[in-house]
C-alpha cells in the first residue's frame, strides 16, 4: 500500500512517503515478486503523489514495469487527504502511460451515480469502494443489481448489532464501541437516521447491551 496517508506509518518511511521516489515502487514490487515465487499475486494501491501530482505518470510507469498484477489508483495526493474532489482525470492519464497491469479506480464513489461517472472520466472497468461501502453497505449490490439500499431498519436491528458482535470477539467491548462510534458517524452519509444514532451513543463510555440487540 504505496497510498496510506496516516501520519504514523509516513513519519517512519511508509506508506504514501514512498511515492516521494517512484523508483522505491519499482524496487519493493520487484522484491515482493522474486520473494512470492509468483505464488501469490503482487498488487500495490498508489495515490497521485505525496505533496503533488507532478510524478504520477512516473508512479504509474514504475509499478507497470515492475510487473506488478493490478494496480489501484486513489486520485488524491497524500496531502490532499480525503478532502473533495477526487481528481478522476489523472487516473485516465496514467492509465495511458500504463503497458501490462489493469488499473482500478479509487475515490470518492459513493453512490451507483459516482461509480458510472467514474469510470466514464477514467476508462478503467473496475473500482475499488472504501469509504462508500463504509457509508452505504449495500453500494457494492446496488452497483452489480441496480437495486436500492438496505432500509434503515435493517442497518440498526441486524448489521450493526452483527458488527458489534464480531467487534467484541476481535478485540473486545471498548474496541467495539470505538469502531461502531465511528461507523455509525460515516453511516450518517446514506442514512439521516445515523446521525442520531451516532448523537445518542458518542459518549458513552462503556458498551451498553441494548447496542448488541
Amino acid at each position: 500500500n504505496f497510498g496510506c496517508p496516516a501520519k504514523n506509518v509516513n513519519r517512519h518511511d511508509g506508506g504514501a512517503s514512498l511515492l516521494k521516489d517512484p523508483h522505491r515502487l519499482f524496487d519493493v514490487i520487484t522484491a515482493c515478486k522474486k520473494a512470492v515465487c509468483g505464488k501469490i499475486p503482487v498488487t500495490a494501491k498508489v495515490r497521485l503523489g505525496f505533496a503533488d501530482k507532478s510524478l504520477s505518470n512516473e508512479i504509474a510507469l514504475a509499478v507497470d514495469e515492475a510487473g506488478a498484477d493490478r494496480l489501484t489508483i486513489h486520485a488524491r495526493t497524500k496531502l490532499e487527504g480525503y478532502r473533495p474532489p477526487a481528481h478522476w482525470e489523472f487516473i485516465a492519464r496514467m492509465k495511458e502511460v500504463v503497458k501490462r497491469v489493469p488499473i482500478v479506480a479509487n475515490g470518492d464513489i459513493w453512490n451507483v451515480e459516482d461509480y458510472h461517472r467514474c469510470r466514464e472520466v477514467t476508462g478503467c472497468d473496475d473500482v475499488a469502494i472504501g469509504r462508500g461501502a463504509i457509508a452505504n453497505p449495500r453500494l457494492a449490490v446496488q452497483i452489480r443489481e441496480s437495486s436500492g439500499p438496505f432500509a434503515w431498519q435493517e442497518v440498526r436491528e441486524n448489521i450493526i448489532p452483527d458488527f458489534i458482535e464480531r467487534s467484541v470477539q476481535h478485540k473486545g467491548e471498548d474496541y467495539a464501541l470505538t469502531r461502531t462510534k465511528q461507523w455509525t458517524k460515516l453511516l450518517a452519509r446514506q442514512y439521516p437516521e445515523s446521525k442520531l444514532f451516532f448523537d445518542e451513543i458518542k459518549t458513552y463510555k462503556e458498551l451498553p447491551e441494548c447496542l448488541r440487540t
